[in-house]
């Protein structure tokens, strides 16, 4: 467990409020079904984070902070970093070199582990995270 304060009440935004994504009524792709912000509290202080082009966001296991992903489906504003319980940003995550320019689209935990997924040029990667300092611990390539 981490320093941190805790987040409570923590909720994804919804683009579409009540519409219903399983049937998908409308046909609409997943950019337009991705929420547009994460919001929760620290310490009884309301933090969001919002972007108009999508958030994909999961909650920390130990409840410390939050890893997102802004604009999972373009890449003009599109940035993965986990956030402190109080909406500071812990760290940026930004692959190492050899990977090149990515893509990223998804967060989650796998187990105890935190993923984020990314795509290149020329496949997707599997990018494992330490969700305290950032670091990235491991990298898979796959199609």
């Amino acid at each position: 467990m981490t320093n941190f304060a805790q987040v409570t009440d923590y909720e994804l935004v919804e683009r579409r409020p009540g519409y219903d994504k399983i049937n998908n009524p409308s046909g609409l792709n997943v950019a337009e079904l991705t929420p547009i912000g994460v919001r929760w509290r620290c310490n009884g202080a309301p933090v969001v984070v919002q972007n108009s082009a999508g958030v994909g966001a999961v909650l920390l296991q130990d409840l410390s902070g939050v890893a997102i992903v802004e604009a999972p489906y373009g890449d003009c504003e599109n940035k993965a970093y986990i956030v402190n319980s109080d909406g500071s940003v812990r760290v940026q995550v930004i692959p190492t070199s050899n990977i090149g320019s990515v893509i990223f689209y998804d967060v989650f935990y796998l187990g105890e582990v935190l993923i984020f997924l990314a795509a290149s040029r020329n496949y997707d990667i599997q990018m494992q995270v330490d969700d305290v300092s950032g670091k990235i611990i491991r990298v898979k390539e796959f199609k």
